[in-house]
């Protein structure tokens, strides 16, 4: 089974500004590496401007938009799913998936179909820190993926005690699997 799962994100700098930065980053590590400055100070720009070319990127992709969809998928095995999600959840949100889960044994993940950036939980924005500082979404994503993947484990016992096939159904999932 599967389904789309729109997560809400963060407001994303303008691209204008995003380029700029990434033109400064990238002229201040050029200008460096012209003057054999010490290894330490080009290694220090080379981050500043790999970090300026990730905030263009998650402006190209996510700027103007409140919500970006990411796909979900279940694969039911006995009384097993393995569930997973496009990005890189944190891993409270695996452990709240798998606590209240309807089936005996769940497994949760991320890397399944894609990549949509860092999930984090809603107390690590306060900490900040690479994941925080990189991810599109804002602090309500986890709880609406959490909400989500129970909702799609809820539908999926349904289909398997209603004795449909496993592989989804193209009314809830949306598409033929």
């Amino acid at each position: 089974m599967s389904r789309e799962v729109m997560l809400p994100l963060l407001a994303q700098p303008p691209l204008s500004d995003a380029q700029t930065w990434v033109d400064e980053a990238q002229r201040r590590l050029d200008d460096l590496k012209q003057r054999a400055a010490p290894p330490a100070e080009i290694e220090a720009a080379t981050f500043a401007t790999k970090r300026a070319n990730m905030t263009l990127s998650r402006a190209q992709t996510y700027g103007g938009r409140e919500a970006f969809p990411v796909e979900l998928h279940l694969l039911q095995i006995g009384p097993a799913v393995l569930a997973g999600t496009e990005g890189e959840p944190f891993a409270e949100i695996g452990l709240q998936i798998k606590a209240r889960s309807p089936w005996p044994a769940t497994w949760f993940g991320g890397y399944t179909g894609g990549w949509a950036g860092y999930i984090p939980t809603p107390d690590a924005y306060p900490q900040g820190g690479y994941e925080v500082d990189t991810s599109p979404f804002a602090p309500e994503a986890a709880a609406r993926l959490v909400a989500e993947t129970l909702a799609a484990l809820e539908d999926l016992r349904g289909n398997a005690a209603a004795g449909e096939p496993r592989r989804g159904h193209p009314a809830q999932t949306g598409k033929v699997q």
